[in-house]
């Protein structure tokens, strides 16, 4: 057995074709397919909510670091960060008219100049999606 360099070792760790690349981009994928699963199964559960086409779940997409063996898990739709992360407390005005209209909870037309919006809570698809999919390949999480 011969003499083996770091560097050596680091170029096959860092190999996007190598055995290591392979399981990354599968993990990724996992990933991926559970963050759909996963927002498909959380959003629109109020009896008002407009139908969802399942644009946000069929976003998630696997994305490739060039030259390593880094993979991310992305979602392109604008909304997506504040649906992931939340949205603090904010006002919404109208911008291409006067007044917005909506229908409210109760089924009623409104028209308003604003609406305080009183933010929302992350709904966290990625990070839960994560946790799944590796306690499902590897059989445990450890945040540590």
């Amino acid at each position: 057995m011969g003499k083996t360099y770091p560097n050596e070792i680091n170029r096959i760790l860092n190999m996007p074709g190598g055995d290591v690349g392979k399981e990354c981009r599968t993990v990724a994928l996992l990933i991926a397919e559970e963050a759909k699963r996963q927002t498909l199964a959380g959003t629109g559960k109020h009896p008002f909510d407009q139908p969802r086409t399942g644009a946000l779940a069929n976003a998630y997409q696997v994305r490739v670091v060039p030259g390593t063996n880094h993979f991310m898990v992305v979602n392109p739709k604008k909304y997506a960060a504040a649906i992931e992360k939340g949205a603090k407390p904010h006002i919404i005005r109208a911008r291409r008219s006067t007044t917005l209209q909506f229908r409210d909870r109760q089924g009623r037309w409104r028209r308003v100049t604003y609406v305080n919006h009183p933010g929302s809570v992350g709904r966290r698809f990625l990070e839960t999606s994560m946790r799944i999919a590796v306690t499902r390949r590897y059989g445990a999480y450890r945040t540590s």
